[in-house]
C-alpha cells in the first residue's frame, strides 16, 4: 500500500490558483451584479486547460516521497513529470478550442481518438522520463 507523505506544496502553483480563483470569483460577481455577462466570455473555456499546463510548466512541483506500508520512502520524480503534464493539459485545450470553434473540422464524434493519443504520449514519456530518470540514479551509484 502506498500512501503519499506531506511534501510542502510549491508556492508559486498556489499563489498563481489563487490569484486565479479570485479573478474567477469576481466575473461571477460581476455577472451576479450585471456588470458583465458570462455567456459571451464562457465560449473560451477551453482557457482553463491552459492555466492548468501552465502552472505545472512554470512551478513544477518538488521532490515528491511516497511512502510504502513498510515504511520504506522512495522519491518518485522532482518536476520532470510535471514538464510533460503541462505541456499535454496545453494540447488538451488545444483540442477543446479547436471542438469549440471548429479549428480543422473537429467534431467530437470524429476527432474524440487525437485525446486517447495524447494520454497514451503522456503515458509513454512519463515512463521514459523515469527510465531515463533511474538510469542516472544508477550510474551516480556506480560513480
Amino acid at each position: 500500500m502506498r500512501m503519499r507523505s506531506s511534501v510542502p506544496r510549491n508556492p508559486g502553483r498556489q499563489l498563481m490558483w489563487g490569484v486565479a480563483l479570485m479573478a474567477l470569483g469576481a466575473l461571477f460577481l460581476l455577472d451576479r451584479m450585471g456588470r458583465l455577462d458570462l455567456r459571451d466570455i464562457w465560449e473560451y473555456w477551453p482557457a482553463f486547460f491552459f492555466f492548468i499546463g501552465l502552472s505545472h510548466l512554470l512551478f513544477p512541483s518538488r521532490r515528491q516521497a511516497i511512502r510504502f506500508a513498510g515504511g520504506e520512502r522512495r522519491v518518485c520524480h522532482d518536476g520532470r513529470h510535471d514538464r510533460i503534464d503541462g505541456v499535454i493539459w496545453i494540447l488538451i485545450g488545444v483540442w477543446f478550442f479547436a471542438h469549440q470553434f471548429e479549428w480543422w473540422g473537429f467534431r467530437y464524434s470524429r476527432s474524440w481518438p487525437v485525446m486517447v493519443l495524447l494520454i497514451g504520449v503522456q503515458t509513454v514519456l512519463r515512463a521514459l522520463a523515469d527510465a531515463r530518470a533511474n538510469r542516472n540514479k544508477v550510474e551516480e551509484v556506480q560513480s
